[in-house]
């Protein structure tokens, strides 16, 4: 009998200079066993198949804590869009449900070093859950890292007292034991703290908003966007609120000047605020998951260190998705999710040589290999 099981590999990967949250580490060997890393170190030596790495950078997997892969195939299509849902109340969602595995947008995206993304489900004001999926399986449940890894809110100020009206029905509906209420039950997580809130805003009002309504509930949340994060930073840092900038490339709002956006992870990290950096999500910007580290070269050249910015999309979003036990990193114990790349992945003359995912190698081939091969004459 066939297996259908993705089996991971074991591997001794020689030869490269490895990026950790602390730093640059040159000149050393992983090894890789049944898809995690066993030991990093110099000189190692193994009766697994040698990768040579040819003294290249390995980088753990960039992820996309803002996404809209596998949900969105064309935008202007309805039937390849499972982005948005109807109502505004659809805690029970789970986004990894609607997860197209064959989309084609995986391949292109994952070529540029993007491993692992959080999709979000949108349309309505509590829109679901997003799930933390690897880029890489022939199912929803071989690509699942994390199925609930946040309740997503787009914040309107005209619909505040119908978001605290559900949140204090469903408190009522957990502290009687009852049972049968399919959003309530779903959401039972996150008034106990387990699984935070991500809160999509676009003013410092609704920043403000959003944090004495997390105050008033006693919930986790995290800001989710870039206008009005400078004005209401001392609530954030008072508070100790991550936040998710979502984009870069955005233009500022007309009081704002011109590098507003650009300038604004490096204050960010001034100020001591657990941050990422992801792209936006919505049905039209799929196109634009790919260029996350561009996002990041952005937000270098306008002063950000370069060790934080890989942690922008490494290791800080592993920590708010809550994947950091496993992902996030190249550290021994953790998964073998990381890629070899010939330059500087922020540069878009770079190129992503090998992959993996837990420990397996995957196919760089995608649609724009395709046609440049077909039209390279």
């Amino acid at each position: 009998m066939i297996s259908l099981v993705l089996i991971a590999q074991n591997f001794l990967l020689k030869n490269v200079n490895v990026f950790t949250p602390k730093g640059k580490i040159d000149s050393v060997d992983i090894l890789v066993e049944n898809g995690i890393i066993k030991k990093i170190g110099k000189n190692l030596k193994s009766e697994y198949k040698v990768v040579d790495g040819n003294y290249h950078d390995v980088y753990p997997s960039f992820i996309n804590t803002i996404s809209s892969v596998g949900l969105v195939e064309i935008s202007a299509v309805r039937a390849t869009n499972d982005l948005f849902e109807i109502g505004d109340f659809n805690a029970f969602v789970k986004s990894y449900n609607a997860i197209n595995p064959s989309s084609a947008h995986i391949g292109v995206i994952r070529s540029n070093g993007i491993l692992i993304v959080n999709t979000i489900p949108r349309g309505s004001l509590i829109s679901g859950f997003s799930s933390v999926v690897k880029l890489n399986g022939r199912t929803q449940e071989e690509m699942l890292i994390k199925e609930k890894s946040a309740l997503n809110i787009f914040w309107n100020m005209k619909k505040i007292k119908k978001i605290y009206e559900f949140f204090t029905n469903a408190k009522s509906y957990i502290l009687s034991n009852s049972s049968g209420n399919l959003i309530y039950d779903e959401i039972k997580d996150v008034l106990d703290g387990k699984v935070p809130i991500f809160v999509h805003v676009n003013s410092d009002n609704e920043i403000l908003s959003a944090i004495e309504f997390s105050k008033s509930f006693n919930l986790k949340i995290v800001i989710v966007g870039t206008y009005g994060i400078r004005k209401a930073i001392e609530y954030i840092k008072n508070y100790n609120i991550p936040v998710i900038l979502n984009g870069i490339h955005k233009l500022p709002k007309e009081d704002e000047p011109y590098d507003d956006i650009f300038t604004l992870p490096k204050f960010l990290k001034d100020n001591g605020i657990n941050f990422c950096i992801s792209t936006n999500s919505n049905a039209f910007s799929i196109f634009d998951e790919r260029n996350l580290p561009y996002h990041v070269s952005s937000a270098i050249a306008f002063g950000l260190d370069k060790q934080t910015a890989i942690n922008s999309i490494t290791i800080n979003c592993a920590k708010i998705l809550n994947i950091d036990d496993k992902y996030g990193s190249i550290e021994e114990g953790k998964s073998a999710t990381f890629f070899i790349v010939e330059g500087d992945p922020f540069d878009f003359k770079s190129k992503i040589i090998k992959a993996f995912v837990d420990g397996i190698e995957i196919d760089l081939k995608n649609k724009h290999t395709e046609l440049f091969e077909k039209y390279n004459f």
